[in-house]
C-alpha cells in the first residue's frame, strides 16, 4: 500500500485555505498525512491552522518564516512522511477519491515518476468546466509543448511525484519565485524521467477568483527565456521560436486579464 503525503504551502488567504485544506482531510486512503508549511501568515490563518492540527490526527503543520512557496514545497518535500508526495495548492480542492485513483495509476504503470491529472475550472457564478490535459508521445515533445503550448499543458497542482525522485533531482529551485511549477515539471523531464497522464475525471478542482489571475506576466518572460535556456533540446533556431512564441503568449494573457480586470 503506497503511502502519500498531501501537501500544502500556504500563506495567509484564509477563507481560500480551509475549503482547501478540508478537501485533503476528506480523503478516504489508509496511508496519508497532510502536511502544511505555513510560509510566514499572519496570526489569524497560523492560529486557525494549529488549532485544526490539534484536531485532526493526519494534519502537521510547519511554521517558517516568509521564504516563498519555492521554499515552502522544497521545505515539505524534505519533511514528507510519505513515499509519494500530491501537491495542492491552497486555493484548490482536491476531487472526492483523487488518492484511490493515483494510486490505481501508479499500479496501472509502475515506472512513473510523476503523475499530473485533468483540473475542473469552477466559476464564480457556479458554472464549471473540465480542462483536459494530453499524454506526449516522449519527454522531448512535451518539453516544447510546455514552451510552444500557450497554455502550460499540465496543472501542478494535484500532481503526484516520488518523493525520493524529487529528491534525487534536487527538489524545488529555492531561487525562484515564479514558474516554479514549470521548472519542477521541465527537470523531471529533461532528467529522462517517466511523466504519465491521468486521464478521465478530474483530480482537483480550481476555483476561479481574483488571486489566482497572474499580475506579473512582464517579469516572467525572463524567467521563461533561462527555463528555455536550461531545458529546451540545443536547437538554436527551436530555442528562439520558443522564446518569441513565450513572450506573445505572456503579452496576450496580460492584456486579457487586464480588460478583463
Amino acid at each position: 500500500m503506497r503511502s502519500f503525503t498531501i501537501l500544502l504551502a500556504a500563506y495567509d488567504r484564509l477563507p481560500l485555505l480551509q475549503p482547501s485544506l478540508a478537501s485533503a482531510l476528506a480523503q478516504e486512503w489508509p496511508d496519508y498525512e497532510v502536511l502544511v508549511i505555513d510560509d510566514g501568515s499572519a496570526p489569524p490563518t497560523r492560529d486557525w491552522l494549529d488549532q485544526t492540527a490539534a484536531e485532526q490526527a493526519r494534519l502537521r503543520v510547519v511554521h517558517q518564516e516568509n521564504a516563498g512557496v519555492a521554499a515552502a514545497r522544497a521545505a515539505g518535500v524534505e519533511q514528507a512522511q510519505g513515499e509519494y508526495v500530491v501537491i495542492l495548492d491552497s486555493d484548490d480542492r482536491l476531487e472526492p477519491a483523487a488518492l484511490q485513483r493515483i494510486d490505481q495509476a501508479f499500479d496501472a504503470e509502475p515506472e512513473t515518476d510523476l503523475l499530473y491529472g485533468n483540473i475542473r475550472h469552477v466559476f464564480p457564478d457556479g458554472r464549471s468546466k473540465v480542462r483536459r490535459y494530453k499524454q506526449f508521445a516522449s519527454n522531448a515533445r512535451m518539453i516544447w509543448g510546455t514552451f510552444f503550448y500557450p497554455r502550460v499543458p499540465f496543472k501542478h497542482s494535484g500532481s503526484a511525484f516520488r518523493r525520493a525522485t524529487a529528491l534525487e533531482l534536487g527538489n524545488y529551485d529555492t531561487s525562484l519565485k515564479i514558474k516554479i511549477d514549470v521548472d519542477f515539471f521541465l527537470r523531471f523531464l529533461a532528467a529522462g524521467k517517466r511523466l504519465n497522464h491521468l486521464d478521465g475525471a478530474p483530480l482537483i478542482a480550481f476555483h476561479v477568483h481574483k488571486e489566482s489571475m497572474s499580475r506579473h506576466r512582464g517579469r516572467g518572460i525572463p524567467v521563461w527565456f533561462a527555463l528555455v535556456n536550461r531545458y529546451a533540446p540545443r536547437n538554436p533556431l527551436g530555442r528562439l521560436l520558443a522564446k518569441g512564441v513565450r513572450a506573445a503568449a505572456e503579452i496576450m494573457k496580460a492584456v486579457y486579464e487586464r480588460l478583463r480586470g
